[in-house]
């Protein structure tokens, strides 16, 4: 009774929290003090309050436990599959100062990080390949919707370049040498990241996304 008590005690918020990050708070009420990292993350990294927390929520319903699904291919708090893995190892040595001995992807920081970055990278594509709102209240909201997708489904592929042909001359195999940005609209075309953050705006009754 007293752990179930404390537990329930972290996962109460204090009054004088933001009201985005209490609101986080409540819906992660498993690992409320992994949700206040990841806003320290974010104020960090300059991303939009709230967007890692529900990132975090969608991947693995924010559980304490760290684990691996998709088949074990894809593992961590944010679900990060393999082939993130060594770029993941990267910003744990960064932040750390060592060298991971277990997979980089389990540690929230190092993912959170990685993550993070990632998403900025697909925001800088979408500044020069999205344009207007996307149904969203501001270019800005359009442009992190755009970075968040972009960075969870792929990049859009502009430019491709054949290394394979048949005897015919038609290309058996391709390989893209130019990226773009995945250009989001609202309620249309989002992550459950970004809808899941939207929510919580709208019922925090701040300016929508």
């Amino acid at each position: 009774m007293i752990a179930f008590a404390l537990l329930i005690f972290a996962a109460v918020p204090p009054a004088d929290d933001p009201p985005m990050l209490r609101h986080a708070i409540k819906a992660c009420t498993r690992n409320p003090e992994a949700v206040r990292q990841l806003f320290e993350i974010e104020k960090a990294e300059g991303l939009p309050e709230g967007l890692l927390a529900a990132a975090f929520l969608r991947e693995s319903s924010c559980r304490p436990d760290i684990h691996c699904g998709d088949q074990g291919r894809s593992c961590g708090p944010f679900q990060l599959h393999g082939s993130h893995k060594r770029k993941a190892a990267k910003i744990y040595l960064e932040i750390h100062g060592r060298k991971p001995k277990n997979d980089p992807r389990r540690d929230l920081k190092a993912a959170a990080t990685y993550w993070a970055r990632k998403v900025k990278r697909g925001r800088s594509k979408a500044e020069a390949q999205c344009k207007g709102r996307g149904g969203y209240a501001s270019r800005d909201d359009l442009l992190w919707a755009s970075g968040n997708l972009t960075a969870t489904w792929r990049p859009r592929c502009l430019r491709r370049k054949c290394l394979e042909r048949a005897h015919n001359g038609e290309c058996t195999r391709k390989v893209c040498t130019r990226f773009g940005a995945r250009c989001a609209k609202r309620g249309r075309y989002e992550t459950q990241h970004w809808s899941t953050l939207r929510r919580w705006r709208e019922a925090l009754k701040e300016p929508k996304p």
